[in-house]
């Protein structure tokens, strides 16, 4: 914390807050952002991004997935969903077909495995990955891109 004497540590003096901008991580890579600046009695600056209280990210309420996605016009996207698992010896292959589900505030993926299953044989526990091919009705614009989980894709490029 800031002080109060507490076992986190000794108090900051803080000397000056002032209202700019600053550059913050989001899901679409960084963002400039209207922030409070505070500055510390030793001169370093403190940045809080100066929006509503319902803005802000609430822990736990909406979690990261490990997949990603990239586009160049917000309609095109290669989403990352992981390879499909070989085949054993007699076995067909399986193939991951992408279902979408498009609606105002975000855009849902989905996979549904196609043929296999691969098989009883040893597989090796390691992920593989794969993008494919997402075409939206509309650019994504300001829609979350998520998994059917409800966790977060998040996407680079416009």
């Amino acid at each position: 914390g800031l002080g109060g004497g507490t076992d986190e540590g000794e108090p900051l003096e803080l000397v000056a807050v002032e209202l700019g901008t600053a550059t913050f991580s989001t899901d679409r890579g960084g963002l400039e952002l209207p922030a409070w600046r505070f500055r510390s009695a030793f001169g370093s600056v403190h940045v809080w991004p100066a929006v509503a209280p319902g803005a802000f990210w609430h822990p736990g309420a909406v979690r990261a997935s490990f997949q990603a996605a990239t586009t160049t016009d917000g309609v095109r996207l290669q989403v990352e969903l992981g390879a499909p698992d070989p085949p054993c010896e007699g076995h067909r292959p399986e193939t991951k077909e992408v279902v979408v589900t498009e609606g105002e505030a975000s855009v849902k993926i989905g996979v549904r495995v196609v043929g296999g299953p691969p098989g009883d044989c040893a597989q090796a526990a390691i992920y593989r990955e794969q993008y494919y091919p997402v075409t939206l009705s509309k650019p994504l614009g300001a829609r979350l891109l998520v998994l059917e989980d409800d966790t977060v894709i998040p996407v680079t490029g416009p």
